[in-house]
């Protein structure tokens, strides 16, 4: 029997549903939270007005201090009230209670924006911006716009096509997942194993200055494969914000 385009696009949308559901695991990893240390600057998965909170302990009472406008007794008292102590790590749980902590916190102050709004990279230093925006919702990422990626994914068999520069940038340039899988491969190899990995193909493209060609280096991703990967806690993620104070700019980067 032949699949209409239409069926493809709800299976599609259907399986992308399941990836980004609460019963994958609900075990996601923060760089941001695992690294955290006393006396570093710890860049936390939380947005204040425009920007990510940033502290120097794992306390959620230096957040309260620095960010809100709160007395001691009151401050004393949402720390009484939020289970898991004065611990960051209580808001990054996985469970229920995390994000009930987020919206007690959110009560406090209208510039506390909880889980920020990240757009997914799989590369570093800049490269590798997949338009793929997520949010956490205290157990795993929510995709914003499913729509969108489903469009995106459909004429490639359920993968996605990445930018990742122009001036052809080695894969271990690049970094994250693509240095990972490609470099040791040969730059320009194709990755047909389904099981290989989260690249499926790597293209180096073109930069030749004396005839102006200038193709970008691209790559097809398992997206739902990896979005799993992430939800369940193989991968860890990095938040990150490019540019103070403009919270487009602020990304999910995957680290492996």
């Amino acid at each position: 029997m032949k699949i209409t385009k239409k069926q493809i696009k709800k299976i599609i949308l259907e399986e992308l549903s399941l990836v980004m559901r609460e019963s994958t695991g609900g075990a996601v990893r923060f760089w941001n939270v695992e690294e955290a240390e006393e006396g570093d600057e710890n860049v936390l998965p939380l947005q204040f007005g425009s920007d990510l909170v940033t502290i120097y302990s794992e306390t959620l009472s230096e957040v309260l201090v620095t960010y809100f406008d709160l007395d001691k007794e009151t401050q004393d008292l949402v720390l009484k009230k939020l289970p898991g102590g004065d611990s960051i790590h209580s808001l990054f749980a996985g469970d229920e209670q995390a994000a009930s902590n987020i919206e007690l916190l959110k009560s406090l102050s209208e510039d506390f924006v909880g889980y920020p709004v990240g757009e997914l990279r799989i590369g570093e230093n800049g490269y590798g911006n997949t338009g793929v925006k997520l949010q956490y919702n205290g157990k795993t990422f929510d995709i914003l716009d499913l729509e969108v990626l489903q469009k995106k994914i459909e004429k490639n068999d359920g993968e996605l096509e990445v930018n990742l520069g122009y001036g052809m940038p080695s894969a271990r340039n690049i970094g994250g997942i693509i240095a990972d899988e490609v470099s040791g491969r040969g730059e320009d190899a194709d990755v047909d194993d389904e099981d290989s990995g989260y690249v499926s193909s790597f293209d180096p493209g073109v930069a030749d200055g004396d005839s102006g060609m200038d193709y970008p280096t691209t790559a097809h991703i398992r997206i739902m494969k990896l979005l799993d990967s992430i939800n369940s806690g193989a991968h860890r993620i990095k938040i990150v914000q490019e540019y103070e104070g403009d919270p487009d700019y602020i990304y999910y980067d995957v680290l492996v």
